[in-house]
Order: structure tokens, then C-alpha cells, then sequence
């Protein structure tokens, strides 16, 4: 049997602004990560001055917003 190769692309939007790192999707909206190692981090683990963060980055033109794009 032929071992089957899995191929994973990502169109993510990686973001690092202030002390948030998070993927950006237009329609779902963030989904915050770790800064290390960019693994997902649990939505109640959140505090609501990241959330914050996160409104400052908003209220960015998209051109500023690129500025702090990772990946």
C-alpha cells in the first residue's frame, strides 16, 4: 500500500500588533494564537484588554494594518 503524503496550504493572515497575535479572516473574524509557536489559543482565555487591542487594530486603515502583518 502507497503511503499517502498530505499537502497543507494556508492563506492565513498573521497579524502581530502590540501584545495580540492573531489570524485574520474577513468573514469569520481573529482567532487569537500564541506568539511562539502560532497555535490557537482558547477564546475564554482572552482578557478583555487584548480585545481592546484588537479594536485599536481595527480602527487601522488597511494599509496600516498591513504594517503588522506576519505572514
Amino acid at each position: 500500500m502507497a503511503e499517502m503524503k498530505i499537502i497543507h496550504m494556508s492563506f492565513a493572515k498573521i497579524y502581530g500588533f502590540k501584545s495580540i497575535t492573531f489570524e485574520w479572516h474577513d468573514y469569520l473574524g481573529p482567532t487569537f494564537l500564541r506568539r511562539k509557536d502560532y497555535e490557537l489559543r482558547p477564546v475564554r482565555s482572552i482578557p478583555l484588554r487584548q480585545w481592546g487591542e484588537l479594536g485599536q487594530w481595527m480602527r487601522l486603515s488597511d494599509v496600516q494594518r498591513e504594517e503588522y502583518r506576519r505572514i
